[in-house]
């Protein structure tokens, strides 16, 4: 049981890695979408920005928690159908480990 626990980690930290990366492109590509002249200097910091600009920026965050939305939707769908066993489902397939030590008292 410690692999499986090891490897689900390993998978859950990469995949929010990856996830984390994709909505930060998604988020970079919609600012210099929405904001062609100034969305890289605007990002960096180099610039101020007027309200217009900021309704750009907001659209830009809108529309890339909406794409985090729906990827969370989808991933709803897998886990509807994971196997629902309780714990005491899971206790009951695992044998009962005895804590008593077996008598030595023979019989000849």
């Amino acid at each position: 049981m410690p692999k499986a626990t090891s490897a689900t980690n390993i998978l859950r930290q990469v995949g929010g890695s990856l996830g984390v990366a994709v909505f930060a492109v998604v988020l970079q590509t919609q600012t210099t979408h929405r904001l062609p002249a100034v969305g890289l200097a605007l990002q960096a910091g180099k610039i101020h920005a007027n309200i217009s600009q900021l309704e750009a920026v907001a659209g830009a965050f809108a529309h890339s928690f909406w794409w985090s939305f729906a990827v969370s939707l989808l991933a709803l769908i897998p886990a509807v159908f994971l196997p629902n066993r309780g714990l005491a489902a899971q206790r009951s397939a695992v044998p009962a480990f005895d804590s008593q030590p077996e008598s030595s008292s023979r019989h000849d």
